[in-house]
């Protein structure tokens, strides 16, 4: 990503961000308010930043600005668990593992109660979309979620999530 003083300026300027939020989410350390994206945001609530007709995640944008390069491999993540702030201070580098380790930490991750509970499918890492009406099959290689692909029937997406985990 390359920014100029100009798209700098910018961005906190376009930002609307509101600085008043209390941070809730942990209450064990006290990091100041959450800078609250009030702009347009992705499905997941993360802050959606238009840069030079790419879009990226809010959050990245502001790590980037005050601390520079994000590396390939790296998730910014958020100390305050707030997907919409863009608090530098709130704002820390993690790979996959370290990214899912401080969701366990921190009570974030859900825990399936069965399979057939929550998924429509038979067979592990395939769920059926009611938003497209396909097929998803999808599986987690070192901590990273890999998605396969959406397909017309359950069968389909489980000899493509076959071949893709066994690297065929």
């Amino acid at each position: 990503m390359k920014m100029t003083f100009l798209d700098i300026a910018k961005f906190w300027m376009d930002a609307e961000i509101d600085k008043t939020t209390p941070m809730l989410r942990t209450p064990y350390q006290w990091l100041g308010h959450c800078w609250i994206w009030k702009g347009s945001t992705f499905q997941k609530g993360y802050g959606k930043y238009f840069l030079h007709q790419q879009t990226y995640r809010a959050h990245r944008v502001a790590y980037f600005i005050c601390y520079g390069e994000i590396p390939k491999n790296k998730f910014v993540c958020h100390k305050c668990d707030n997907p919409k702030c863009v608090n530098p201070l709130h704002l820390f580098l993690g790979s996959p593992k370290e990214n899912t380790q401080d969701m366990i930490l921190k009570g974030r991750l859900v825990r399936y109660r069965s399979k057939a509970a929550n998924t429509s499918s038979k067979y592990s890492g395939i769920s059926f979309r009611k938003e497209t009406g396909k097929w998803r099959a999808r599986f987690m290689r070192n901590y990273t979620n890999i998605l396969i692909g959406e397909f017309a029937t359950e069968e389909e997406a489980r000899i493509a999530l076959d071949k893709a985990s066994k690297g065929i």
